[in-house]
């Protein structure tokens, strides 16, 4: 894994979110910290993932919890740039990989 320059991030949900949407699993990531690969590595990373996943048989994904990455821009360009190079790399990668591109967003 250190080929894609994993880092451990703290997220900063808003005030607002906080305030209206309190989450124990949030808090939990925001005490703990998250790994993070490098965002110009993600493709890379999916792509291993995945074309392992479809030669043992396995024709999709599903991915949950994509928001977490609103949370995690400061230091990558902030969160719309770095939630579009995951989303492009994720898309990629199935398109890739999975030929009817099997991917469930949750």
């Amino acid at each position: 894994m250190e080929h894609y320059e994993s880092k451990m991030q703290q997220p900063v949900s808003s005030p607002g979110v906080q305030k209206n949407e309190p989450c124990d699993a949030l808090d939990s990531i925001t005490t703990n910290g998250l790994g993070l690969v490098n965002p110009e590595k993600v493709f890379s990373f999916y792509n291993e993932l995945h074309s392992n996943l479809a030669f043992a048989g396995i024709d999709g994904v599903k991915v949950d919890v994509q928001n977490i990455l609103e949370t995690l821009g400061a230091g990558h360009g902030g969160r719309v740039l770095l939630a579009r190079k995951y989303q492009q790399a994720l898309e990629a990668s199935v398109a890739r990989n999975f030929l009817d591109n099997g991917i469930i967003y949750a």
